[in-house]
């Protein structure tokens, strides 16, 4: 596989052809970068931070219908692939390998191929596919992620996070930092967490193990489950016909509870009660809503 690699003088204008800013290579090594957009097509990506100055990157088995390209601006380093013949039919296969200094900031997007990042330190994270998954980890940036069919995993990740998908799931581990993750029919599962989660899904179910912080979450069809919670905050909880099932880490007298059902059934500890029960005199709410969906909110053993 050949790349171009073109660089762009401070003034804007483009240097000549023949002169040794066009380079053809396996393998590309630029300084002075700490942005990099990579519009990938259908290759794999592959990022992960370094303690060096130097952006590498080279391809690994990429189909000979597609053409690498990469452009550098100032600090900016754009990276793309294009089909050769746009209207001719090509199998897609292969791979982009990145090293970067860990303070890069990185956008990607790709369509059918999946996305890895690690080991950044920096402003932002984002990254984009139709139907390949996008893994996250060990990084501390702002993540915004987004994916049409394609799972999200974030693993050990510090800082606000945006994840979206339409029908695919999403699992967090290890996280410190607000999470928002919205999805249409697609799971998620929560391990290890501190700070305020809100999660918002159709017909997904919702898993949470080990979170201290806040919930919002909300359901259509999905059950609500979470095991040694610890709540610093008021928090709700809603689905309309899944059910709820909370274990507290925390005593339960330091919680208030404002539950209500249409037809499901309520408990807190050993008091129970159809439709509504308000309980608990402690200075965190807890607001539970389902309309055929139990509740029930325990002390973990």
């Amino acid at each position: 596989m050949k790349q171009t690699c073109i660089a762009i003088l401070a003034a804007g204008a483009l240097l000549a052809s023949h002169a040794a800013s066009i380079v053809e290579t396996d393998r590309v090594e630029l300084t002075g970068i700490t942005d990099v957009k990579i519009e990938g097509l259908c290759l794999d990506i592959r990022i992960r931070g370094t303690d060096s100055d130097t952006v590498r990157f080279e391809g690994n088995d990429v189909s000979d219908a597609l053409d690498v390209r990469c452009e550098k601006s100032g600090s900016r380093l754009v990276v793309k692939v294009s089909r050769l013949k746009p209207l001719a039919p090509f199998a897609c296969s292969g791979s982009l390998a990145f090293s970067l200094p860990r303070a890069t900031t990185v956008r990607v997007k790709d369509g059918s191929g999946s996305i890895a990042v690690s080991g950044l330190r920096s402003t932002e994270i984002e990254a984009s596919s139709r139907s390949g998954s996008i893994a996250i980890g060990n990084c501390t940036a702002v993540l915004r992620l987004t994916s049409a069919s394609g799972s999200v995993q974030v693993s050990n990740c510090s800082g606000q996070k945006d994840i979206a998908t339409a029908s695919g799931s999403v699992t967090v581990s290890g996280s410190r930092g607000s999470l928002n993750v919205t999805t249409a029919s697609g799971s998620h599962d929560y391990e290890n967490t501190t700070g305020l989660i809100t999660a918002r899904t159709a017909s997904g179910r919702v898993d949470i193990e080990n979170h201290t912080g806040q919930l919002n979450v909300k359901t259509i069809s999905g059950s609500i489950d979470g095991e040694h919670i610890s709540f610093t905050g008021n928090s709700s909880l809603e689905s309309t016909a899944g059910r709820i099932d909370m274990e507290f880490d925390t005593d339960l007298d330091s919680l208030t509870f404002d539950l209500h059902s249409t037809a499901g059934s309520l408990e807190v500890g050993e008091t129970e009660a159809g439709r509504s029960l308000i309980t608990g005199k402690g200075p965190i709410r807890v607001t539970g809503r389902t309309v055929s969906g139990s509740q029930s909110y325990s002390k973990a053993e």
